[in-house]
């Protein structure tokens, strides 16, 4: 029961990438993947429709861009979850992954790196963290669901890396703990800590053309 409780609110990350001659709109979100009360269609409309897309010119491209990472980040969930249950046997061991989280939001950035146990069922976890991050850094709500998309976005990257992998990780008899941090003895303390700054003029440039280099490759793998 719990199990199922958790299935029914698994959330993925999403990413609108649209462009139409001069125009462009980027932007993330969540997703339930067991999301029951509104179709992909549907909310393609009412997408359109709150964010002031003209329907004929981008309706088609947000419902492409939405149903593609669903069936994408399911199979891989899915996938990875079998992986589970298959090396390993209840109860279930740690995982941890590192992850270096980077979210921009217009001049300013957020960089952190924390280690994530992916074994464990994620729940609303990603959510919780992005709260207590921006609550501690006195940030404004704007930054939360983009940390989250941020981290399950690694989470399922890192879920797929061990599916690909699972050839070689035929079993998992030890657990994997976290490492011993010791200050003074191979630790960087700034490196797990997080950094809020404003962006100069220089990396603002430098994103903007990686920003457009990502947008061009997701909406080049929609299409195809």
């Amino acid at each position: 029961e719990k199990d199922a409780i958790i299935k029914k609110n698994f959330l993925l990350p999403i990413r609108i990438d649209l462009r139409h001659e001069t125009y462009t709109h980027h932007d993330s979100f969540l997703w339930n993947l067991y999301e029951t009360n509104m179709t992909a269609e549907k909310f393609a409309e009412v997408y359109c429709e709150q964010a002031n897309l003209v329907h004929s010119l981008f309706y088609g491209s947000v419902l492409s861009q939405l149903q593609q990472q669903i069936t994408q980040y399911e199979t891989i969930y899915t996938a990875f979850q079998e992986w589970l249950s298959v090396v390993q046997k209840a109860p279930r061991k740690a995982i941890f992954v590192n992850l270096a989280i980077e979210v921009i939001i217009n001049n300013f950035i957020l960089k952190d790196k924390i280690q994530w146990d992916i074994a464990q069922d994620i729940g609303n976890k990603p959510e919780t963290y992005s709260k207590c991050v921006v609550n501690d850094l006195s940030l404004n709500s704007d930054w939360t669901t983009p940390i989250a998309v941020a981290i399950r976005e690694q989470l399922l990257e890192n879920m797929k890396e061990l599916i690909q992998a699972s050839g070689r990780m035929t079993s998992l008899d030890e657990p994997q703990t976290m490492p011993v941090i010791v200050r003074g003895e191979d630790f960087d303390l700034a490196e797990w800590t997080p950094l809020f700054e404003q962006m100069s003029q220089e990396e603002r440039e430098k994103q903007a053309q990686r920003e457009k280099r990502a947008a061009r490759l997701r909406r080049r793998h929609h299409a195809t």
